[in-house]
């Protein structure tokens, strides 16, 4: 019944968005808690590559179990559900670090409001990308490259997703704006060969440019992560960083409809290309404040680890 499945995804939308703010923030707060002398950035690198890496494993595994199982419109949330309810042991065997609970909206220092606008800004671009590869990928290779099967579809989103992960945890010792420039340079790249791939047909190309587009979105994401909670006050941690997953998931959804929208007046080629075009600009518009502002500290350094 998609009434009932449109309600559902929406509520657990809301849900996620509960979640992934607050558990980032509690992340970073338990690391406080058990090694107080020790710097932030293994709890920052742990929590971006957790909400991206989860992103990851779900259309590598989304792919084969659409494919291969019975019921495949009902197995893959039965897992779902099996792994929320083990986060949910998880979580209450953990120590709280915060009470009590009071409702929470998002805040930002007045002071920082400019940054914080282009840490959203280069964060909306990084997800819109990765929204173009969970609905591009699959309509692109069963119709342009004539391959229905769904676990080439799956296995390209991991790639993008795959991609992002690893350059959000294995760069040591680089500072924020280091990640900030050359996820700002990186994703253009990427977005541009993707489009080539489009245009002139061609699945080696599309992965490629999906490699480099997540691999620039993932140091877009993780260096605009680390600024936002520079610029956050301690106690308003997941306040300040549920403005930031706004800003992602909106990124996620409203680009690709916007798409899917313009398709009904122009080609999806033609459509492709401004969908880039868009997302450049927002990289180009954000780079001044986010490389001149609080990005000079060492985001991930050896002693860390």
């Amino acid at each position: 019944m998609p009434p009932v499945l449109i309600v559902t995804r929406v509520i657990s939308g809301f849900g996620i968005g509960m979640v992934t703010a607050t558990a980032t923030a509690y992340l970073i707060e338990l690391h406080g808690t058990a090694r107080p002398e020790a710097s932030r950035t293994r709890a920052d690198i742990v929590s971006t590559a957790a909400n991206i890496g989860g992103l990851a494993v779900g259309p590598l595994a989304g792919g084969p179990l659409a494919e291969y199982v019975t019921s495949p419109l009902r197995t893959p949330y039965l897992i779902f559900l099996g792994l929320l309810l083990i986060s949910a042991a998880g979580v209450a065997l953990t120590p709280e670090t915060v009470a009590p609970y009071r409702p929470q909206r998002v805040s930002v220092p007045q002071a920082a409001r400019p940054t914080f606008s282009a840490a959203s800004a280069a964060t909306f671009a990084a997800f819109a990308a990765f929204g173009l590869f969970t609905s591009l990928a699959p309509g692109f290779i069963a119709g342009t490259l004539h391959q229905p099967s769904r676990t080439p579809a799956g296995l390209v989103a991991f790639l993008v997703f795959g991609a992002t992960a690893v350059t959000q945890t294995c760069l040591p010792g680089v500072t924020q704006r280091t990640l900030l420039a050359c996820g700002l340079a990186l994703m253009p790249l990427g977005l541009i060969a993707v489009t080539a791939a489009v245009w002139q047909p061609a699945l080696a190309l599309l992965l490629l440019g999906g490699v480099v587009t997540g691999a620039g979105a993932g140091l877009l994401f993780t260096g605009s992560i680390t600024t936002v909670l520079s610029l956050a006050d301690p106690s308003s941690r997941s306040e300040t960083l549920a403005g930031l997953f706004l800003a992602a998931y909106t990124g996620l959804a409203l680009p690709v409809l916007g798409v899917g929208f313009a398709t009904r007046f122009i080609t999806d080629k033609t459509a492709l290309i401004g969908f880039t075009v868009l997302l450049i600009a927002l990289c180009i518009a954000g780079s001044r404040r986010l490389l001149n502002g609080h990005a000079t500290a060492p985001v991930a350094a050896a002693a860390d680890n």
